[in-house]
């Protein structure tokens, strides 16, 4: 794996522009987009679901992988987000480096949270900031949405450059290919990956085909006209840093870094602990684990409740040998101190 970072779940970066409908991309994190949606109603639990579901969404979990969480429940879904005593912090760390009551990028967005009136929590970071805010005391506002995004691939980054042609062998060596970046979504995402490590222009899959040349009068120019050996060049593109990551073109002997893109595809052997959903990429060099209810941890070795109507309950497994547990409603327990 010489001269390759490490492989890139897709997670997208943040885009604020509200649409005809109030709606508004906000980021993505862990493989999901989040949006601010906007709802017509109270800000309860409730309407925020049904919002979300409306535009094709799911109302995330303030911290489903936090065994101590108690806003936390199965009417949501887990989508990896921060810690439980600061819901939406992961999001608005992104947007604005701060917290979500402080972050205006955030400013009138609800997420579930049972613990609060209504089941929802709030920011407005604009008129109250630093303030928590209980989602059955506003309406209209906007509900924090969520939708997984291209869990059918997964990219690496170079740590050296090629010509682009070197890069497309090597990217099929690894068992994938130079990656095609067929959506903005995916420009967006790979140029904030690159800025984050090497940030230099990438070569991504894209290139010209066959020459057409049109004489000045649009008629096709005759095949039997000969070029000069080597000639025309062909142009491939990259990810250019100089052009805020937007593509250009260039020669293809050129060398730059490179994208690898490759399809995830089920494990030939399912390392995933208790139930759990492994899928691959890049000849399962990476595999990845999708933890069934209950259970947490990159092999889904770490349980802390049974996946089923008890779920989240103190059993003899949920906490460390030797430590105490203290059911804390339903959906969650705490483990103590050693006994």
């Amino acid at each position: 794996m010489a001269g390759l970072g490490a492989c890139l779940l897709t997670t997208l970066i943040s885009v604020i522009s509200l649409t005809a409908a109030e709606e508004a991309y906000l980021t993505s994190l862990h493989g999901w987009h989040y949006y601010k949606v906007r709802a017509s109603g109270t800000m309860t639990s409730a309407n925020i679901k049904s919002t979300c579901e409306a535009a094709g969404y799911i109302m995330p979990c303030p911290s489903a992988a936090e065994p101590t969480c108690s806003a936390t429940s199965s009417t949501c879904v887990d989508t990896g987000l921060g810690t439980c005593n600061y819901p939406m912090n992961s999001i608005s760390q992104v947007l604005c480096g701060d917290y979500a009551t402080r972050c205006p990028a955030m400013d009138g967005t609800f997420a579930y949270y049972s613990t609060y009136g209504g089941g929802a929590i709030g920011v407005q970071p604009i008129t109250r900031p630093g303030s928590w805010l209980t989602g059955a005391d506003y309406s209209n506002q906007f509900a924090l949405c969520a939708k997984v995004l291209n869990a059918d691939k997964c990219f690496q980054l170079s740590e050296e450059p090629k010509a682009h042609q070197d890069a497309e062998g090597q990217c099929g060596t690894l068992g994938g290919t130079l990656a095609g970046v067929k959506t903005v979504a995916e420009q967006e995402f790979l140029a904030d990956q690159i800025r984050l490590g090497t940030d230099m222009s990438h070569w991504v899959g894209l290139k010209n085909g066959q020459e057409h040349f049109l004489y000045t009068d649009l008629s096709t120019m005759s095949s039997n006209l000969r070029w000069m050996s080597g000639k025309p060049e062909h142009l491939c593109a990259l990810l250019d840093k100089n052009g805020n990551y937007d593509l250009n073109a260039d020669f293809c002997t050129v060398q730059y870094n490179y994208v690898c893109e490759s399809n995830v595809v089920s494990c030939k052997q399912n390392v995933c602990l208790n139930g759990g959903n492994c899928t691959s990429c890049f000849n399962e060099t990476y595999a990845y684990c999708d933890c069934a209810p209950g259970f947490v941890g990159d092999r889904c070795e770490i349980s802390y409740g049974r996946a089923d109507a008890d779920l989240y309950r103190c059993e003899s497994f949920s906490c460390p040998y030797g430590w105490s547990c203290q059911d804390r409603g339903p959906l969650s327990f705490m483990c103590g101190t050693k006994a």
